[in-house]
């Protein structure tokens, strides 16, 4: 028997009754124990470190525990499942005793270690796919062939907001019926084309939240080695939160954007503003800007002094539509009393704004039936009227109106509205004080000037004035020609330091104590001195004039002219095409007590003139370019001396010229000439 069983391929070996001794084990026995199959009793077989059964906790397995042990008392070992340490390292086997008559037993073993292998490697694997899928955290979830699920983790339950057991065997339009459409039907598409969705959208609401949810979704095919669709398997992201944020980020970004446009378009009204002092002309440009950025209709309306509305500017988005507004207006002009509307915020100051405009609101303003059919055809869907306020005084309002386009108005366009309301009312505002100063000023500096030139017997008189700047600031240069009791006459010309009131008030000063001094016992530098000793004795702040004074006699065509000049350019006197300065230099008027003055006496006879001028003519070009004393002589030369005017207008042509159209100082030009029939 022994030598049949050595021929046997299955591991085999006799086990004596009673003993457990293994008194045989065939080749196939020696080659699963990597060596020699051990023999002998069982405690020997199992004491070494060679041979040793291994126990599911990985220590021995007690020698009465043997297969080899239980068969020897009879006890059944068929299929005992059997780790054991051989030299060849841990071998998994399953063992089958048969009992011969005598009480023999021969043990078959099975070598099962790959097998076990597999199926520890399987089991493992299984246990990190349920951690994983119980762990991860995303949603997972595998669905059936009818697409019903099968399973599904902790992680999407929370996200569903229903109980796991609660999901296996139904559809996802059961389970989440406020879910999109569209993720059942891609399920579908999946299951049928074995096509995988990456990273899908998907909207809808869940038991878990009240709120619209947002799931990022991918869904693949499951397949069997074998080919045979399994089903699908589905990951499921909650991006409810990123969405959020992203689109917090957007609204942010958005306000951030208007903002900078509205603070663009308030610039650009800026600037427009202080274009001009015509306030009309600029309210006409701000409606046109308002128009479409921030309305369809725009009108601006002035408040005049008997609390009526003046319509002073309309724009819309369609050009056409201006004449039949104008034509509306002027038909149903607005009611002053009306509780609503441009007459109700010109009296209170308050601004109105209707964010959504309703039929029953047009009904109520309505004059008549044909005023409420025009009023409709507006299409108007939100509206705004806000104040032209300015020092207290609300001077205007301006109306916004959204019709063609889907705008509607709210708290954000109301601020924007008010502030370009605002900015337009400061400018009219100064538009209309600066009028008001210009016109003062005008008047004032008009009363510093003689109103027309006298009449001199045997010659002819001509002035230009040219002030510099817009015309606010008075005072600087200044002449005059007076007669004096003798029927000589007083000509002069002069300039003050600076600017303004000031200014004025010195310019009056020396003028009118010069009227009221001269004399004809009085020579010039007397004169000059008198108006010195007044400047000091009335005036304390540093301010300084200069004038140029001469007393003129008319006599058988001949004019005796007495001149001095007190700190002032010195005369021009021109005789036959032929010009030279004359007089000497003298002390600035209102600096010192005692200024030195001389006076000088010249002959101007038929055709000759007495050209005397302010600074600005020789320095209108400065810094950059100045007239020398010998280039004015050579100017007034170039001068045609047909006539006294023919003179000034050449001179001051010649300074405006110099300051390159733009002089840098007042220019005042006077000329007296010797009529060319003065001795007839």
């Amino acid at each position: 028997m022994e030598a049949l069983l050595d021929l046997l391929p299955t591991p085999k070996v006799i086990v004596e009754a009673g003993s457990g001794e293994v008194s045989f084990a065939n080749r196939a026995a020696h080659r699963l124990a990597g060596g020699r199959f051990p023999t002998g009793a069982p405690a020997e077989r199992n004491s070494g470190d060679r041979f040793y059964g291994v126990g599911p906790a990985g220590g021995r397995v007690p020698t009465d525990a043997l297969p080899s042990a239980r068969a020897a008392r009879g006890e059944p070992v068929e299929g005992m499942e059997f780790d054991w340490n051989t030299p060849a390292g841990l071998r998994s086997v399953l063992v089958h005793g048969g009992r011969l008559g005598d009480g023999t037993t021969i043990l078959s073993f099975e070598d099962v270690t790959l097998l076990k292998q597999v199926e520890r490697e399987k089991t493992e694997s299984l246990a990190l796919l349920d951690a994983l899928f119980e762990g991860a955290p995303i949603g997972l979830a595998y669905f059936d062939v009818d697409l019903r699920y099968r399973r599904i983790n902790e992680k999407l339950a929370e996200m569903n907001g229903v109980p796991v057991e609660d999901h296996l065997g139904r559809t996802v339009g059961e389970v989440l019926p406020g879910m999109d459409e569209r993720v059942a039907a891609e399920l579908r598409r999946v299951l049928e084309s074995d096509v995988p969705a990456v990273d899908m959208e998907f909207t809808g609401h869940t038991p878990a939240s009240g709120k619209e949810r947002h799931f990022a979704v991918s869904i693949y095919p499951v397949i069997a080695p074998d080919g045979e669709r399994q089903g699908v398997g589905c990951l499921v992201v909650d991006i409810t939160a990123r969405r959020e944020a992203a689109a917090e980020r957007e609204r942010a970004l958005a306000k951030a954007e208007m903002a900078a446009a509205r603070a663009r378009f308030l610039a650009e009204a800026g600037a427009i503003l202080d274009e001009s002092l015509d306030y009309e002309a600029t309210l006409a440009s701000v409606s046109r800007l308002a128009v479409p950025w921030m309305a369809d209709w725009c009108v601006i309306d002035m408040r005049e002094p008997d609390g009526k509305l003046r319509r002073v500017a309309t724009a819309h988005v369609d050009p056409g539509k201006l004449d039949l507004a104008r034509e509306w207006h002027d038909r149903y002009p607005p009611n002053l009393d009306s509780p609503t509307g441009g007459p109700n915020v010109a009296r209170t100051g308050v601004s109105e704004i209707y964010p959504l405009i309703t039929d029953e609101m047009l009904e109520q303003g309505a004059r008549d039936a044909e005023h409420l059919d025009m009023v409709r055809s507006l299409g108007m869907r939100s509206a705004m009227v806000v104040p032209m306020a300015a020092r207290g005084r609300t001077l205007g309002v301006i109306t916004f109106i959204a019709a063609e386009t889907d705008r509607t108005y709210g708290d954000d366009d109301l601020l924007l509205a008010e502030e370009l309301a605002r900015r337009a009312a400061t400018s009219i505002d100064n538009a209309r004080l600066y009028t008001e100063r210009s016109y003062i000023a005008r008047t004032l500096q008009q009363s510093l000037l003689p109103p027309h030139l006298p009449y001199v017997p045997g010659a002819e008189l001509a002035a230009r004035y040219r002030p510099v700047g817009e015309g606010n600031d008075v005072g600087g240069d200044f002449y005059d020609v007076f007669e004096l009791s003798d029927g000589s006459w007083s000509v002069l010309i002069g300039d003050v330091s600076g600017k303004g009131p000031e200014a004025a008030a010195l310019t009056a000063l020396v003028r009118y104590t010069l009227r009221a001094i001269a004399a004809p016992d009085k020579p010039p530098s007397e004169v000059l001195r008198l108006v010195n000793d007044a400047m000091l004795r009335q005036r304390s702040d540093s301010r300084f004039s200069t004038v140029s004074y001469a007393r003129v006699t008319m006599a058988a065509g001949v004019a005796h002219v007495e001149l001095t000049s007190g700190g002032h350019p010195l005369p021009i006197a021109m005789r036959g095409g032929h010009a030279e300065y004359a007089g000497e230099p003298g002390t600035l008027l209102g600096v010192v007590a005692d200024p030195a003055f001389q006076d000088c006496k010249i002959e101007l006879h038929s055709g000759d003139s007495l050209v005397l001028y302010t600074d600005g003519v020789p320095e209108a070009g400065a810094p950059g370019r100045l007239l020398g004393p010998d280039e004015l002589i050579a100017a007034v030369e170039r001068c045609d001396p047909a006539s006294a005017r023919s003179i000034a207008e050449c001179l001051e042509a010649t300074a405006v010229e110099a300051g390159g159209g733009s002089p840098n100082d007042d220019i005042a030009v006077v000329v007296l000439q010797v009529a060319s029939d003065a001795c007839r």
